[in-house]
């Protein structure tokens, strides 16, 4: 997943993997094509049974119930537009 996997016709770009137990990873992105993890997980033989989406760029989910939500804030936003640049 380093490297990237092919997968839909093409190599992802490549991510960050961290092995937190026998069971659980820590990945992050730098793209995200539909349903990426999953399809790449398949690959490699693996099933992923719980997937938590903890941070979308600079905007963190910690702290946000299942089923909620909140506003972003100017200093987000202000971010979010450097970032897209």
């Amino acid at each position: 997943m380093e490297r990237g996997v092919e997968i839909l016709g093409q190599v992802t770009k490549p991510c960050k993997l961290k092995r937190i137990n026998e069971n659980t990873y820590s990945i992050i992105l730098t793209q995200g094509l539909n349903r990426q993890i999953r399809r790449m997980s398949k690959v490699f033989g693996f099933n992923v049974v719980k997937l938590e989406r903890i941070r979308i760029l600079n905007i963190t989910l910690e702290d946000i119930e299942y089923g909620k939500w909140r506003y972003i804030n100017r200093e987000e936003i202000e971010i979010l537009k450097k970032l897209i640049k």
